[in-house]
């Protein structure tokens, strides 16, 4: 059992890939965040970093945000990997939120091979950059027009590629004030579009931001109860109440 000192409150967590550690950060008065890499049992403390954000590549090396970028822990000092300046160049547009962001945004699930998320907010759209661990920044969001934002997103098992839950303006003629739809990013493709609610049967059209893999990778459960592939095709539909499962980070096994 761990606990946040007093006066402090947890932001986000995340596991190590094996599981044997896990990283989170906190945030205190007057609004100070930190991160910490705590054993799995919480009895020992390996390190703690001023940081908005933090997240894990495949092979368990640590990536954390701070007001200057993405920085990597390597032999216990924190280099540089991609600066604020790059980040916005490759977003092709200045943030409006203070720090940098690990992350989509909302839920992530899981390590990118050689990559880290950073959800990137700006004044026309939030858009999903991925950092890779040689500096190298690129756009992974949707390009589309009715784009408004990434949700959620869920690397895959092998952590090659990357299924994002996005928020779009909703199309002619749908009852609700906004669509979600799933898209895919595979290395040297385009982010592809597999589907949007709007466009599914009336008793499917359902809000989700959440997924969580079978043990195989092969399907995918999201938390409005569809099934889809590793390639985010939709295979089915399950019948599940409310989503408490999807709110807690598993351990690795």
């Amino acid at each position: 059992m761990w606990r946040p000192p007093l006066g402090r409150r947890i932001t986000a967590l995340q596991w190590t890939p094996d599981g044997e550690r896990f990283v989170v950060t906190t945030r205190g008065s007057p609004s100070m965040s930190r991160a910490e890499l705590i054993s799995a049992n919480g009895a020992t403390r390996f390190g703690v970093w001023r940081a908005d954000s933090a997240a894990f590549f495949w092979d368990g090396t640590l990536a954390l945000g701070r007001g200057a970028g993405v920085f990597v822990l390597r032999h216990r000092k924190l280099v540089l990997t991609a600066s604020v300046r790059a980040l916005a160049r490759a977003a092709a547009q200045p943030t409006v939120r203070r720090g940098v962001w690990l992350g989509s945004g909302g839920y992530l699930q899981g390590y990118g091979q050689d990559r880290v998320a950073v959800s990137w907010s700006g004044k026309r759209r939030t858009k999903l950059l991925l950092v890779g661990a040689d500096g190298g920044v690129k756009v992974v969001s949707p390009s589309r027009s009715s784009y408004e934002l990434v949700g959620g997103a869920a690397w895959s098992q092998d952590g090659r590629s990357l299924l994002e839950f996005t928020v779009d303006h909703s199309p002619p003629g749908f009852p609700k004030d906004h669509d979600h739809c799933l898209d895919l990013w595979r290395p040297g493709a385009r982010v592809t579009r597999r589907w949007c609610t709007s466009s599914a049967p009336k008793r499917d059209q359902f809000h989700f931001d959440k997924l969580m893999w079978s043990r195989s990778g092969k399907r995918g459960l999201l938390n409005d109860g569809t099934i889809v592939s590793r390639e985010g095709a939709i295979v089915g539909h399950a019948a599940i109440g409310g989503d408490p499962a999807f709110a807690v980070q598993w351990r690795p096994r």
